[in-house]
């Protein structure tokens, strides 16, 4: 979070709501200064523009003697007494003053609200966020609508470790925009993700990290997402094998051990044939079968087709047992693994006849269906299929990446 720009302009309004305050005051009051009064202040002026301050704080309080100013005078007083509290970093006494101002019948409605975002701008900059809060609701309060303002306040809350509040008031600004029809901005979401990962909601974390992905593409959002969906717990094998599989085809794959995984947990979802697949992508990149993991992989290779020699010559009755079977998850991930074997037309037509049986989840078995559909590609039905899964949770969300990178344009 760098609110450079903000900052700045927040600053620059705290400074020319101070210093070039005497211009403002002189040219749209229709009082003037008197004689006295007015060689005195304009000499206060110069020295500070001349950035000697000491110079002018002496000069201050000798204006300061003058006897029996006007209330115009005493307003502008007040205002020289805040830029050189500002420039001599004494916050403490430009807040106090600030507040004279505020509480001031000559004060006007508009004046106030530049004097709530001067002291708020202030307060930020001091890193004392507490003020910053307190000084941007008291803002808010008096009609102030500039949006960076909301910007600060979450940022305010957030670097005061109030994330709980900074991820509310984020979420506020986020609903507005997307009510007004507009993509909210990528900092936003960032802010979002960043509250979310403090707090340890992976939930959330992994929605921030979807919507960075889906309107601002980056391969840093889809790691995170990658990484933010492997970290959900009790996982079966073959959803992790999805979330593996997505990281597999957004090329977010490079080492030899995240082949190794997603082989390993091929296997372990009853998909021996997709397993082959991964370790022959992995030699392919060329990070497989060097010298350093040689045995594991050949010693891996052997089991894996062990387990296909085995199911082949298990395959009639397996099939006739399926068919048998009121549960139709078994011949799901045998027909999907057929699909991976090159057979797509039987895997798909047995995997449709599994969707018609009982099933654990059926919308995890719709995502199985459509990733299969995409081996042979099916890409509209697989597309339509994965718009068809609407149970919340880790599912959907694999879907909703998959869409996101079936319907974005290269």
């Amino acid at each position: 979070m760098k609110p450079v720009t903000l900052l700045r302009n927040l600053w620059m309004v705290a400074l020319l709501g101070t210093a070039g305050s005497l211009y403002s005051v002189s040219i749209e009051s229709k009082e003037v200064v008197s004689q006295k009064m007015a060689a005195p202040l304009k000499n206060i002026e110069h020295l500070m523009k001349q950035g000697k301050i000491a110079q002018a704080n002496a000069a201050l309080k000798e204006v300061q003697t003058i006897p029996n100013p006007s209330a115009y005078e005493k307003n502008i007083i007040e205002h020289l007494r805040i830029a050189l509290a500002i420039k001599q970093n004494d916050l403490d006494a430009a807040f106090t003053g600030y507040d004279e101002l505020i509480n001031s019948t000559r004060t006007s409605a508009s004046e106030k609200i530049q004097i709530r975002m001067a002291q708020a701008s202030l307060a930020y900059r001091a890193r004392q966020y507490v003020k910053a809060i307190e000084y941007i609701k008291q803002y808010f309060l008096v009609g102030g609508t500039n949006t960076h303002m909301k910007t600060l306040l979450i940022q305010s809350y957030f670097l005061n470790n109030n994330y709980k509040e900074a991820m509310t008031a984020q979420q506020k600004q986020i609903d507005e925009e997307i009510k007004n029809g507009r993509v909210p901005a990528e900092s936003q979401w960032q802010i979002m993700a960043n509250c979310q990962e403090k707090l340890g909601d992976q939930d959330g974390l992994r929605h921030s990290y979807t919507q960075l992905a889906m309107h601002y593409p980056k391969a840093e959002y889809w790691g995170h997402i990658m990484a933010a969906l492997s970290s959900s717990r009790d996982l079966s094998p073959s959803v992790k094998l999805e979330i593996l599989n997505l990281r597999f085809n957004m090329n977010l794959m490079r080492t030899s051990e995240e082949y190794m995984e997603m082989a390993e947990v091929a296997m372990q979802a009853n998909m021996p044939h997709f397993a082959l697949k991964i370790l022959a992508a992995g030699y392919d990149k060329g990070v497989l079968g060097t010298d350093h993991n040689l045995t594991r992989v050949m010693r891996l290779r052997k089991f894996i087709q062990d387990k296909i020699n085995e199911n082949k010559s298990a395959l009639p009755a397996k099939l006739e047992a399926f068919e048998k079977a009121p549960n139709g998850d078994d011949m799901l991930m045998l027909g999907y693994d057929q699909v991976m074997d090159g057979k797509g037309q039987s895997g798909l037509l047995l995997m449709k006849e599994a969707l018609k049986k009982t099933l654990k989840d059926s919308n995890e078995a719709l995502l199985h269906y459509a990733m299969a559909q995409l081996q042979v590609n099916q890409k509209n039905q697989s597309i339509q299929n994965l718009k068809s899964i609407q149970a919340q949770g880790v599912i959907k969300e694999i879907a909703d990446l998959w869409l996101i990178k079936l319907q974005t344009k290269s």
